[in-house]
C-alpha cells in the first residue's frame, strides 16, 4: 500500500526556518501533503532529492532539493491517477516560480517521475555547516522559497488565481539573461514590456467604462456597447510609441516621452531590436545605437529597461533578483 511519492523533478533553493511544521497539506492537491525537506531531511537524502550544500544561517536552514519534492498521501495512492498528479504538481510550481521570483526553477517538463514508496525515512537533515555570515549571489539568496511563499503559492494555485503573464514572460527573461542566452534576453524583455502596457491599460479602460465619474472621456454607444472611440484609436494602431506616450497620457495623464525621455528612448531601441530579431534574425549591424548589440551588454540595457518601465508602471519587486553580486548575509 502506497502513501507516499517522490517527485522526480527541478531544483528548488529553500530558506525554512526551524519552526516550520513537518508538512503542509495542500490545497491545490486534494488528499496530498508536502513533506518538509528540512524536517524530512533523511527521506530526501535517501531518495537522492537533497544535494549535499545545505547550512544554517541564523535560525534558517538554507537547503537545495536537487530532484524533486516528497509528498504523503492521505489516502492510498492510486497509480492510475498519477498523470493527474503530475500536472497539478506542475501547476502548483508554477505559482511558486512566481511567488518567490526564482526565475531558474523550471516548471513545464519539469517534472520526469514519480517513485511511490509505503514509508519513508523521518529523521531531520543534519547541517553541514552552521555560520554567523557568509556571502551569497544576491538573485539566489532573495529567491530562496520560504515556507510562508509556499503558502501562500498553494492558496493561490487553489484559487486559480491568474498570474500576470507579463511578469511569467519577465521571468523568462531573467533566465534568458543568466544563462546567457542574448537573444531570448531581448525578445522576452520586449514582450513582457508590450504586455504590462497593454494589460495595464485595458484594466484603467475597463474602470472608465464601469465608472459613474468619466467626464473626462467621451464614451459613445457603438453596437449597445459603450466605448471610448479615442482609446479605441490609440490601440488600433500598431505603434509602440503610443503605448509609451499617447495612451498612458490620455488613460493615466502619465507619458515616459515626457517623464523619462532617456528612458523612454531606450525602451523604444529595445522595440526596434525585437522587431528586427524577429524579422530578420541576428547578428545585424547596429547604426547610430539605433538598435541593442545581442551581446551581454546589450541584455543587461534590456532587462534594466523593462524594470525601469515596471517601475514607472508600479511593479517594484524585481530588482533584488536581477543582481548577480555577492552580498554579506550577517
Amino acid at each position: 500500500m502506497y502513501r507516499y511519492v517522490v517527485v522526480h523533478g527541478p531544483k528548488i533553493r529553500w530558506s525554512i526556518n526551524r519552526q516550520a511544521p513537518r508538512s503542509l497539506k495542500l490545497k491545490s492537491i486534494p488528499q496530498y501533503a508536502l513533506l518538509n525537506p528540512y524536517k524530512y531531511g533523511e527521506a530526501y537524502l535517501q531518495n537522492g532529492c537533497l544535494e549535499n550544500v545545505r547550512g544554517t544561517l541564523f535560525n534558517d536552514s538554507l537547503l537545495l532539493t536537487s530532484t524533486g519534492l516528497i509528498l504523503r498521501s492521505a489516502i492510498p495512492v492510486n497509480i492510475d491517477d498519477l498523470d493527474t498528479l503530475v500536472d497539478r504538481i506542475i501547476n502548483l510550481l508554477r505559482y511558486l516560480r512566481y511567488i518567490s521570483h526564482q526565475f531558474d526553477l523550471r516548471v513545464f517538463g519539469s517534472v520526469y517521475s514519480i517513485t511511490p514508496l509505503s514509508k519513508i525515512s523521518r529523521g531531520q537533515y543534519s547541517d553541514y555547516f552552521k555560520t554567523a555570515s557568509m556571502y551569497m549571489r544576491s538573485h539566489y539568496f532573495y529567491s530562496m522559497v520560504n515556507w510562508p511563499a509556499l503558502r501562500l503559492s498553494d492558496k493561490l494555485c487553489h484559487e486559480n488565481k491568474e498570474i500576470p503573464i507579463y511578469e511569467e514572460i519577465l521571468l523568462s527573461a531573467l533566465l534568458s539573461k543568466a544563462s546567457s542566452e542574448y537573444r531570448s534576453t531581448i525578445l522576452y524583455s520586449a514582450i513582457a514590456l508590450e504586455s504590462l502596457l497593454a494589460n495595464s491599460f485595458e484594466i484603467q479602460y475597463s474602470k472608465i467604462i464601469n465608472s459613474s465619474n468619466h467626464k473626462k472621456y467621451r464614451l459613445v454607444n457603438h453596437n449597445n456597447e459603450q466605448i471610448d472611440p479615442i482609446y479605441k484609436a490609440f490601440m488600433k494602431r500598431s505603434d509602440f510609441k503610443k503605448l509609451l506616450h499617447e495612451v498612458p497620457l490620455y488613460l493615466f495623464n502619465k507619458s515616459l516621452l515626457l517623464e523619462k525621455p532617456d528612458l523612454f528612448r531606450d525602451a523604444m531601441r529595445l522595440y526596434k531590436t525585437r522587431n528586427k530579431i524577429v524579422h530578420w534574425g541576428a547578428p545585424f549591424n547596429s547604426v547610430n545605437d539605433e538598435f541593442l548589440q545581442i551581446n551581454e551588454a546589450g541584455s543587461k540595457v534590456a532587462i534594466n529597461t523593462t524594470l525601469e518601465v515596471f517601475k514607472w508602471m508600479n511593479i517594484d519587486k524585481y530588482s533584488k533578483v536581477t543582481h548577480d553580486d555577492l552580498i554579506e548575509l550577517a
